[in-house]
């Protein structure tokens, strides 16, 4: 049997493959091995202030980059979220600049 992992449900193979196990006696169920649940991090509600780049939102994998747009200030850090479907956090977000214009 050639087993695959659904990747349209969001399943992935595990680094040793997908894989089915014979059953032990005829007519009971073989079973199969080696697929994981992709957990997805969502994006934060307010992002005012910051030029974010989404590399990567699979919490296992989280990439996002962050910097401050024009006008704000701050080292804002993007933390991935710990369950699927959950947002992900900024530490640190940017703050506005009190520019004072004559």
């Amino acid at each position: 049997v050639e087993v695959t992992c659904d990747t349209d449900a969001r399943y992935a193979p595990e680094a040793s493959g997908a894989s089915a196990t014979t059953c032990a006696a005829h007519g009971e169920r073989y079973s199969l091995s080696g697929c994981y649940f992709v957990k997805f991090c969502l994006s934060p509600a307010n992002m005012t202030g910051m030029d974010i780049t989404e590399n990567d939102l699979e919490v296992s994998s989280f990439n996002v980059s962050l910097k401050c747009s024009e006008h704000y200030l701050g080292s804002p850090q993007a933390v991935a979220c710990k369950k699927d479907g959950e947002r992900y956090t900024i530490e640190n977000p940017c703050q506005r600049d009190n520019i004072c214009t004559s």
